[in-house]
């Protein structure tokens, strides 16, 4: 029988839970709808590595699966601050920008 890779994941996790694990589980389960369980591993996963960019931009991705723009960007910002790495291009973080003044906009009108 196949392991997934979720499983695998998961182990690895188990085995270490202060590694960098934490990320690319969180993925998984962000990309099978599971936003929850993403921000449950991100939360700790940051507190511990919080200038761990892979980890920011998971989380940048399930505020926006959420559709909050202003906490997505916020944390594909927040990952490479401390060590001087813009996570993400400054041409996406515009588009965030515009998405969300329609947004708001649209709110508002």
């Amino acid at each position: 029988m196949a392991i997934s890779e979720i499983e695998k994941l998961e182990r690895r996790f188990a085995e270490n839970p202060q590694g960098l694990t934490f990320a690319p589980l969180a993925e998984i389960h962000r990309k099978n709808g599971d936003v929850a369980k993403a921000l449950e591993l991100l939360g700790p996963g940051l507190a511990l590595h919080p200038d761990y960019i892979p980890a920011s931009i998971v989380l940048g991705r399930c505020h926006l699966d959420l559709g909050d723009q202003h906490a997505a960007e916020a944390a594909f910002t927040a990952g490479g601050s401390a060590v001087g790495v813009q996570p993400v291009p400054p041409e996406l973080l515009t588009a965030l920008r515009a998405a969300t003044r329609r947004s708001s906009m649209r709110v508002k009108a």
